[in-house]
C-alpha cells in the first residue's frame, strides 16, 4: 500500500476496525483495495458491483472504463501467470 499515505492508510484502518460504514467515491483503483464491497459507475450507471476478488479478476472491466488494476493486483496476476505464485492477492 505503499501508493497511500500513512492518514489515508490509518483512517480507513479506523473505519473498519470499528465497523462504520462508508461511501467513498475515487478513480483512483489503489483505493479501492481497501474496500470490502465495490460499484463501478459510469455515466451515472452502475456497471457492476461485487468485492474485490469479482472486481480485480482477469477478466476485469476496468480497462475498458479507462481504469488500471492496482499495482499489487497487477503484479500478482503476472507473477500468477508465470508459475511464481500459486494464487492472486488482492489484500
Amino acid at each position: 500500500m505503499y501508493f497511500l499515505s500513512i492518514k489515508f492508510y490509518q483512517l480507513f484502518k479506523y473505519i473498519k476496525d470499528h465497523n462504520i460504514s462508508m461511501i467513498y467515491v475515487t478513480t483512483n483503483p489503489e483505493h479501492m483495495l481497501l474496500a470490502d464491497d465495490i460499484v463501478l459507475m459510469n455515466n451515472y450507471k452502475a456497471i457492476i458491483c461485487g468485492d474485490k476478488r469479482s472486481i480485480f479478476n482477469g477478466n476485469s472491466v476496468l480497462p475498458y472504463m479507462g481504469l488500471g488494476l492496482p499495482f499489487a493486483v497487477e503484479l500478482s496476476h503476472n507473477l500468477e501467470l508465470y508459475g511464481l505464485v500459486d494464487k492472486t492477492y488482492e489484500d
